[in-house]
């Protein structure tokens, strides 16, 4: 039940995240930065290895890039300048009593910028933001084990921007081993500091009587889609450090689940693999896959393979796995949901995976996995999902734009 992190911990794995608008405001005006200390480490600034002895050396030609200002603010000359830094921490309480293991994760966007700043890459260059950590909690009184990490996100600069933190569950299959993995009050905090001076603490909203995520009978892990584990915070800021710090639920999710036989067959040649289940947000031409690192979704895959009853190694042909895509803010958006179901030599579709989509308050499917044939050349299907600025979604299925020799 191990999971690698991407980034720092070798049991948890990130995936991503996005954000939205607010609610409850609080104001602020900060005007002195505490521990304004430059950087010990070295990094690479358009392919050459700097430091911030580069900075105190040559500061009129190294001080005009953002990486180094982040890095080095005090041999920069910027901490009397730099009056707004802004800090989202993402850490779990330590609860004597907790026992329970999950994990969340944080990105931040500036509006404005392409880039985001997360688990897969800073953005110290593009516009000053620096990530660091990981967000989870493990707590296994019996075993006397007890693990937990901390995630945050810096923008130095943060005056006259506006910000928008995603705090996203980051599903875990070990969250299974836990009949309550929550652990009642056992939630990530996110903190908003400006200055040092804390501007909110938020949570998500607790999830009563829903587990995030279970297993068949089969032992294939199954992430629960009715489980709410986002949440949007907004920070703006103007010139002077005035900022506004609110919250706003995730109102207007896409889900989507492919799921493959009930049951494991007892015949290695029951039924074939899926070749490909990929999720595309169309005005952005971006894909959202196993690899990827794009804010905008989250992507999760568990197999099982089954007993090889014949004594050789064809048990790889005979596995059954689930796959689980959320998009936290879909609103006024537009997916693409390509799905294909690859058949050994004959044609059993039946015993294919099935893809539903949940998006807003409707439910869509399940939809079968087809080919699409014209002029001896063919296709795949894809499940065009469209939401406007309220909500409101619809699918469509279309023929996918990817045309190739039939099999």
């Amino acid at each position: 039940h191990v999971h690698t992190h991407t980034k720092t911990n070798s049991r948890y794995k990130m995936k991503f995240l996005i954000i939205i608008p607010t609610l409850a405001l609080l104001i602020c005006n900060a005007q002195n930065v505490v521990g304004c200390q430059d950087s010990t480490a070295s990094w690479i600034v358009n392919g050459k290895k700097r430091s911030c002895w580069h900075a105190r050396n040559a500061k009129n030609k190294q001080c005009t890039k953002k990486k180094m200002q982040v890095n080095c603010p005090r041999a920069c000359g910027l901490c009397d300048d730099v009056q707004c830094k802004i800090k989202g921490e993402l850490r779990y309480p330590q609860l004597s009593d907790f026992e329970g293991a999950q994990a969340t994760m944080l990105q931040v966007e500036k509006v404005g910028e392409e880039k985001a700043c997360n688990a897969f890459g800073n953005a110290q260059e593009e516009w000053g933001c620096k990530h660091d950590g990981s967000a989870y909690i493990e707590s296994r009184p019996s075993s006397k084990i007890f693990e937990k990490g901390t995630e945050e996100a810096t923008i130095v600069t943060g005056a006259g921007g506006s910000y928008r933190f995603t705090i996203t569950r980051n599903f875990q299959k070990m969250e299974t081993d836990f009949k309550d993995p929550d652990g009642g009050n056992g939630r990530a905090n996110f903190i908003v500091k400006v200055n040092d001076k804390v501007m909110g603490i938020f949570r998500h909203k607790p999830n009563r009587k829903k587990v995030p995520s279970s297993l068949d009978k089969d032992g294939v892990w199954i992430i629960n889609e009715k489980y709410n584990g986002n949440f949007f915070v907004n920070v703006a800021c103007d010139n002077q450090c005035n900022c506004k710090v609110s919250k706003e639920e995730a109102t207007c999710e896409v889900k989507a689940a492919v799921a493959y036989p009930r049951d494991l067959p007892t015949d290695p040649d029951d039924f074939g693999d899926n070749e490909d289940f990929i999720v595309k947000q169309f005005r952005k031409d971006e894909l959202c896959n196993a690899t990827s690192g794009h804010s905008w979704c989250s992507r999760y895959t568990d197999v099982i393979l089954g007993e090889d009853s014949r004594g050789d190694d064809l048990a790889t042909f005979r596995h059954k796995r689930q796959e689980f895509v959320s998009i936290p803010d879909a609103a006024g958006k537009d997916f693409s949901f390509y799905f294909k179901h690859a058949m050994p030599s004959f044609d059993q579709a039946e015993d294919g995976g099935k893809l539903v989509i949940y998006a807003g308050k409707e439910t869509f499917g399940p939809f079968d996995s087809h080919t699409y044939v014209v002029d001896g050349r063919c296709a795949d299907y894809k499940q065009q999902v469209f939401c406007d600025d309220d909500c409101v979604c619809a699918t469509i299925t279309l023929v996918a734009d990817n045309f190739f020799d039939c099999p």
